[in-house]
């Protein structure tokens, strides 16, 4: 009879260990900062959508391939005036040590206190028929302020 009381002891500290640990995990992650806020991810959203935009209609790869940047300049300067882009384009690999070029958007300066949001596309260049060039397009979209 002894024994029992002791399994049954030994089960209810169990218990209360495991909800104990249970509070604790749970009010970790509740007082965790939320990387991904709404802003944030509108800001991704758009920095997204800036580059399939610019992508499907040729002018990323032209900005990428042959340094022009006037399609790819006068497309970040019709955005809505309350919003940044920049672009940067990146050889091979997106390394800062591999960046090509910089495009941003007229009057904007992007302060390393903003909420910004990256979005990243892949660019092919096709040579020849043997040989390929692999670039980087990433976008950065943050408000203006």
């Amino acid at each position: 009879m002894a024994v029992k009381g002791v399994l049954l002891s030994i089960e209810a500290l169990f218990a209360a260990g495991i909800l104990f640990a249970m509070l604790i995990t749970i009010s970790n992650l509740s007082a965790m900062p939320k990387d991904y806020s709404s802003q944030s991810q509108t800001l991704r959203d758009y920095a997204q959508g800036i580059l399939l935009s610019t992508f499907s209609d040729g002018t990323l790869q032209q900005a990428a391939f042959s340094s022009s940047s006037s399609r790819l300049r006068q497309s970040l300067n019709s955005l809505p005036p309350e919003l940044c882009v920049q672009i940067n384009i990146y050889n091979s690999t997106p390394l800062k040590n591999s960046l090509n070029f910089t495009y941003i958007a007229q009057n904007c300066t992007l302060l390393g206190t903003q909420q910004s949001g990256v979005s990243y596309i892949p660019l092919i260049q096709r040579v020849n028929s043997s040989n390929q060039k692999f670039y980087w397009a990433e976008a950065t979209a943050y408000m203006r302020g």
